[in-house]
């Protein structure tokens, strides 16, 4: 598609129409909380050989990514619109944990910006933690190559559990409605 944009309308030289469908396509991926940077850079790089294609594409970049992005979400709106509130029912901490649970791709900033959004009234201290644990694990910390995926993994699994204790907590205030809006 972000051919389609960068190409349709102008000939473009294929430098420059490569450089801008792949950040195109990994602005988009980030937006929605897929992590492809790193098939993304490589191939940026192999494109755009000198920083200055990149920089010369930066504005047709952030059109393009903007107009799918737009066009994207419109979409999902009118189509999904109240299915998705059914399908994510219930208090903010259990939809959360619902989301990062079944998501495709780990992605510890957007999860932390939910954490955020949840309020003061949620302590998510131990969530914030093992989300930075997540963050801060380093290929090169680990000899074997098994044992990196495997440390983030459980690192992210630990993310869970918390999520899940705080939907547990939250449930627990429902029932007993403390909680404005308690049901």
């Amino acid at each position: 598609m972000a051919h389609y944009y960068t190409e349709g309308v102008f000939r473009i030289a294929r430098a420059d129409a490569e450089t801008i469908a792949e950040s195109v396509a990994f602005t988009i991926g980030a937006h929605f909380g897929f992590d492809t940077g790193t098939r993304s850079f490589p191939y940026v790089a192999i494109w755009s050989k000198d920083k200055k294609v990149l920089e010369a594409n930066l504005a047709s970049i952030r059109k393009v990514s903007a107009k799918i992005i737009d066009a994207l979400e419109q979409t999902a709106n009118k189509t999904v619109g109240v299915a998705l509130l059914d399908c994510f029912q219930g208090s903010p901490a259990a939809r959360l944990l619902e989301k990062w649970r079944t998501a495709k791709a780990k992605n510890s900033a957007l999860a932390m910006k939910d954490l955020e959004a949840l309020g003061p009234d949620y302590d998510t201290e131990d969530s914030n933690q093992a989300l930075i644990d997540y963050r801060e694990i380093e290929p090169g910390d680990y000899s074997d190559r098994e044992e990196y995926p495997e440390a983030r993994e459980e690192a992210w699994e630990a993310f869970i559990e918390c999520l899940e204790s705080l939907a547990g907590e939250e449930e627990e205030m429902i029932n007993s409605s403390s909680l404005p809006g308690a049901r």
